[in-house]
């Protein structure tokens, strides 16, 4: 299978596997990513590529040039700029248009979910939504067995903070209700519909608040899935092995300008997969004289003309295998650290260290660099890295739960990992403070632990266990016997509401958790 495979790409069978990720450590080959349920769309990758070389004019004279200006301005908004805490270089990403987005959505798919189940659900809000995030972020922080552990009384797990500020019923409840989309007005002829308007968001935020330098870089993450969709990604060589796949556009310091989900087949596309990946993520970057960055995947003679007509250089590895490259190159014998030059309007570089390696570049000539390597070897390894250390920076302490609901865990992993670290590096333009450390500060304000949001005045109100109560002498909660007698009459109250033997601090007033929350913690106005 893996023969035939290799056949359909047109690899050889010493070119096979050899992933140009490499670069960075030579010794490691990186298998290619396959589908679990094959596409078509991956067969036109670049369907024409395969074949013998067209009759090109290639130069061994290289003439060294850059042929193109970068002018525009660089750096971050004047808004990440002002930005003095944590929290506040975060919420320039969960944005009060995003959380209100959420609340709607989540709020509109809880009724008819509920009505389906004859049941009733209090709407959540904007501070309880802040909340419900920030529990996600502490829970990727303190990692425990299982969801319910964060409640849990036993010793062993010490005193959760989730318990503080949130029931676990309710955020169960949130987190089956979270929605993002209203599914009777949605465009479903889109398999990206239910979290398509959170993408939209979010990408328009990553560009608004920072404008890349020269150069940038794609590249493509998966994000781990094994639940049944269309488009689940696999790749043998990732801890993750099944996925949803990611397309990146990066620059310097991990940020992520802008993010395309993979979807499968485009009936609309016209031409390769990869080409039509890179203009569409190139989309406001081009006609400004900027270095884009690719792998193997994406890299082709065909897409460094289509660069280069709107002024923008191409840097990458290629497959041996595509079409264009010179036959001198292909047939010319190398020793270890030998490089080969030859220039048309690309230049492409031949060198051999551990295998043999192909970079065509529309920016560098033949000159080295550090350790005798190629000057483009060494800027592709700069470049490359701009993906990697993102990735790496989003590893870390990430939410990540089972979900049989493909776009929530797109959107946890967007929100949680990809926003977080693009908030962290907008931090440290100004202050430096490590990724962790970054991650505690916004989960802190979130979950509002210091009470700040709280509607109580004077002292700070907390709902407290009274010890010498026993099973015994439980009180009904105040707020659940009101509603109950509002909807159902006194009887139906005096039966059926909550008896609790936890008390508010300030008015003494007897509460449930989920109700001592829901008025605010502000309950001797009720």
């Amino acid at each position: 299978m893996m023969d035939d495979f290799a056949g359909h790409y047109g690899f050889s069978d010493d070119s096979f596997g050899e992933e140009d990720e490499t670069l960075l450590n030579e010794d490691s080959v990186q298998p290619l990513v396959v589908p679990v349920q094959y596409d078509s769309s991956e067969d036109d990758e670049h369907e024409d590529d395969c074949e013998e070389d067209d009759e090109q004019s290639w130069d061994e004279d290289v003439i060294p040039y850059d042929r193109f200006v970068f002018a525009e301005e660089s750096g971050p908004d004047d808004s990440a700029q002002n930005c003095t805490r944590p929290i506040d270089c975060y919420q320039l990403f969960l944005t009060s248009e995003l959380l209100d987005l959420m609340v709607t959505e989540t709020n509109r798919y809880a009724k008819e979910k509920m009505v389906v189940r004859n049941k009733d659900l209090t709407d959540t809000t904007v501070e309880e939504m802040k909340r419900f995030l920030g529990i996600c972020l502490y829970m990727g922080i303190v990692e425990l067995p299982s969801m319910r552990d964060y409640w849990s009384t036993k010793p062993i797990f010490g005193c959760s903070v989730a318990t503080k500020i949130m029931a676990r019923n309710r955020f169960e409840v949130l987190l089956s209700c979270l929605h993002f989309v209203d599914n009777e007005n949605a465009d479903k002829e889109s398999r990206l519909y239910k979290i398509q308007p959170v993408l939209d968001l979010l990408n328009t935020s990553f560009q608004r608040m920072y404008k890349p330098e020269k150069e940038i870089c794609i590249d493509e993450t998966m994000v781990p899935f094994k639940g049944r969709i269309v488009f689940k990604q696999f790749n043998k060589s990732k801890s993750h092995k099944y996925g949803v796949k990611l397309f990146r556009l990066c620059f310097k310091g991990a940020y992520t300008l802008k993010v395309k989900v993979y979807a499968g087949k485009d009936s609309i596309r016209t031409g390769s997969v990869a080409d039509a990946v890179v203009m569409e993520l190139m989309k406001g970057y081009l006609d400004q004289g900027r270095d884009l960055c690719t792998d193997s995947w994406y890299t082709s003679l065909s897409l460094a003309n289509s660069l280069l007509a709107r002024k923008t250089n191409l840097i990458g590895i290629i497959r041996k295998c595509r079409k264009g490259i010179p036959l001198a190159v292909k047939n010319r014998p190398l020793k270890k650290g030998d490089i080969h030059f030859q220039q048309n309007n690309e230049g492409f570089c031949f060198w051999r260290d551990k295998r043999e390696i192909y970079m065509p570049s529309t920016r560098h000539d033949g000159s080295c660099g550090v350790n005798e390597k190629p000057k483009v070897v060494d800027d592709y390894n700069k470049m490359k890295g701009f993906v990697d250390h993102s990735d790496q920076m989003a590893s870390y302490t990430p939410f990540v739960r089972k979900t049989a609901k493909w776009y929530i865990r797109l959107f946890f992993h967007l929100l949680t990992q990809t926003a977080l670290v693009n908030a962290w590096m907008l931090y440290n333009q100004n202050s430096r403070m490590k990724f962790n450390d970054f991650k505690i500060a916004v989960a802190e304000i979130l979950m509002d632990l210091d009470g700040k949001n709280s509607t109580g005045h004077g002292k700070k109100r907390k709902l407290i266990e009274i010890p010498e109560a026993d099973s015994n002498g439980r009180r009904k909660c105040k707020s659940c016997y009101s509603k109950m007698v509002n909807d159902f009459k006194r009887q139906y109250a005096r039966v059926h509401a909550k008896k609790v033997k936890t008390q508010c601090s300030i008015c003494h007033g007897f509460y449930c958790l989920q109700c001592f929350q829901d008025v605010h913690k502000s309950c001797g106005s009720t």
